[in-house]
């Protein structure tokens, strides 16, 4: 028998095969680190869709910063918040709030991830007595529903939490022991939606998905001013709130304000009996609006809210270049909206009925300011109202209305109060028509 040596060219072998299997540990190891990396790298510089994309359209008010329990614990140190939570619906907005930030200050990831970003809080008119919370968190997945559900574990064992899909998104209610719904919350991309309504919850799961909250002003808005504490008014629904507090036969003159604009964007600051909001207003899309006459004007001083009783409880106050200016694009408005035929009857009868136009006699008086102004009244009783306005040449304007007051006022005597004078108009209808 012959053997065979292969020798040197087996030991050769031996040694490619160790290179080899070098080459592919190094190639390995290098797609695999290529792949934590990456995937490091992507959750690290993921972009998650701000909060604000999952608000509801039944939205009013919404608030957006990094401090709600500093600004909230602020505005109950003011007169007119003592004066507001006496309302039952108030009452249960704060129990709602208190409810949900003693919830989440438990995990310090919570914390941390609101410190990191802001919190959208929402109201929602729920029913005709009533309105609710809906909290929205970009929450970057540093927290998710497990957590939450040990959060409520912590506060009851006997609590427990039943899942449903809505969307393609879990919904989660936590129930109490007698399968009572407490609250129900969500996540969409890292968003967290929080609320005592589930109704809200799934709300806001739908206009997150439909995707058209993105071309909306009030969103446009808040999405460029997600680092500052902000408060937005959304005016078509603003008057289901106003609603609430008014008696019925208001109803329809507050149905109005849905057309005043399409949304305000405001810092505020409480005083004792105040709270004053300061900012922009965007104009209704498309289609003019009470705004629509403040087009291509620029702002004047205020003084109207100065010379007003103390117990006014509301104030609608414009200051501009020109009333006139002003004047002639708000029909612009009433036409749009329907109201030019019926305006302009009313107009006529005025004229008839007083002798008075208010065209002619009145308009013309008014300079660059104007406001309206209403009273604080007993319940059921009409409250009081006033219309005030800057003149534009104090002395015409004076004579001008004096003239008609004397003309008109037969039997009616002037009243001297701290050096003013007073006169009784019969036709408060004139002034309402303007």
């Amino acid at each position: 028998m012959k053997l065979i040596n292969f020798g040197p060219g087996l030991q050769h072998l031996n040694i490619l095969m160790k290179v080899s299997q070098r080459i592919l540990l190094i190639v390995l190891f290098i797609v695999i680190s290529g792949a934590g990396a990456y995937l490091y790298f992507t959750r690290q510089n993921q972009q998650f869709p701000s909060a604000c994309l999952a608000l509801p359209e039944s939205t009013v008010l919404a608030y957006q910063g990094q401090n709600p329990v500093k600004e909230f614990s602020d505005l109950k140190t003011k007169e007119i918040y003592k004066f507001l939570e006496k309302n039952p619906a108030v009452a249960g907005f704060e129990t709602d709030f208190r409810f949900f930030d003693s919830v989440l200050k438990i995990n310090p990831d919570i914390i941390k991830s609101v410190s990191q970003s802001p919190v959208v809080i929402s109201l929602h008119v729920t029913s005709a007595e009533n309105f609710q919370l809906l909290v929205l968190h970009q929450s970057q997945n540093k927290f998710n529903a497990h957590d939450i559900e040990k959060l409520v574990k912590a506060f009851d064992p006997d609590e427990r939490a039943l899942d449903h899909n809505f969307d393609n998104v879990t919904v989660t209610e936590i129930l109490n022991k007698n399968k009572e719904p407490i609250f129900a919350f969500a996540f969409m991309d890292g968003i967290i939606a929080l609320s005592r309504n589930t109704g809200l919850v799934e709300e806001s799961i739908t206009s997150y998905h439909s995707g058209k909250l993105k071309s909306r002003d009030m969103i446009k808005q808040m999405t460029v001013s997600v680092s500052q504490e902000k408060i937005y008014v959304n005016f078509a629904q603003l008057p289901q709130l106003l609603n609430i507090y008014a008696s019925e036969g208001y109803h329809n003159s507050i149905s109005n304000l849905g057309n005043f604009a399409s949304s305000g964007e405001y810092t505020w600051k409480a005083d004792a009996g105040a709270i004053r909001l300061n900012g922009t207003v965007d104009g209704s899309a498309g289609k003019p609006s009470f705004l629509t006459g403040l087009q291509n004007q620029t702002p004047r001083s205020s003084g109207i809210a100065g010379i007003l009783p103390s117990e006014t409880s509301l104030l609608l106050d414009w200051c501009a270049d020109s009333f006139g200016a002003y004047f002639n694009n708000h029909k612009n408005y009433l036409i749009a909206n329907g109201k030019s035929n019926a305006w302009d009857i009313n107009m006529r009868e005025t004229g008839i009925s007083t002798g008075i136009n208010p065209l002619k006699d009145v308009l013309p008086a008014i300079g660059t300011e104007w406001g309206y102004a209403m009273l604080e009244s007993s319940e059921g009783k009409k409250p009081d109202e006033l219309l005030a306005f800057k003149a534009s040449d104090s002395s015409k304007a004076y004579e001008n209305l004096k003239k008609i007051a004397a003309e008109k006022n037969r039997g009616y005597s002037p009243i001297e109060y701290n050096g003013y004078q007073f006169e009784n108009h019969p036709h408060i209808k004139l002034f309402q028509s303007l």
